[in-house]
């Protein structure tokens, strides 16, 4: 029974270490404990699903590779561009599974590029009334501008596309 247990174990770890370590370069320091997030398949360059999280800090992007005061990795985005069908950031971003989930890693400092489309929604939150969606240029522009705010930047990314980005407070 021992030697089962052990050897089920065994497997289980295997299996997680499989999905954990994907194609992309990504840090599995700091985060407590968490696994890494990578690029999804080697013919993708576009980020895999769930929730990526960001701080939009320019100025502090010396603070990269190092821990607040939880011990907790940065993450800090200090550049923004976007195509017809991506928009990339440059920086660190934490990822979760979904929105409701923990933290489960902190990539290295590269480009993050997401795949977007006509569905891909572009929100701005902090009115009382929601999220104001605006176009992806404006969106651009916006994080461009507010590149010193500190703002939260985050995307939903759902079988390979981002939902939706949005900055909040």
């Amino acid at each position: 029974m021992k030697k089962k247990f052990i050897t089920m174990a065994l497997i289980l770890c295997m299996g997680l270490s499989a999905v954990a370590c994907g194609k992309g370069k990504a840090s599995d320091e700091g985060t407590q404990g968490a696994e890494t997030a990578s690029d999804v398949g080697e013919s993708s360059n576009y980020m895999m699903d769930g929730v990526w999280i960001a701080h939009l800090s320019a100025s502090e992007k010396d603070k990269i590779g190092t821990t607040d005061e939880d011990g907790n990795l940065y993450a800090i985005i200090y550049a923004a561009e976007a195509s017809d069908d991506a928009f990339t950031v440059t920086g660190t971003m934490d990822f979760k599974t979904d929105k409701t989930s923990e933290i489960v890693g902190n990539t290295d400092d590269e480009p993050h590029n997401f795949k977007v489309d006509s569905n891909t929604k572009y929100l701005m939150w902090g009115g009382e009334n929601g999220p104001d969606e605006v176009s992806a240029e404006e969106f651009l522009n916006y994080v461009n501008g507010c590149m010193e705010s500190g703002l939260l930047f985050e995307v939903e990314v759902v079988d390979g596309v981002a939902v939706s980005l949005s900055i909040s407070a």
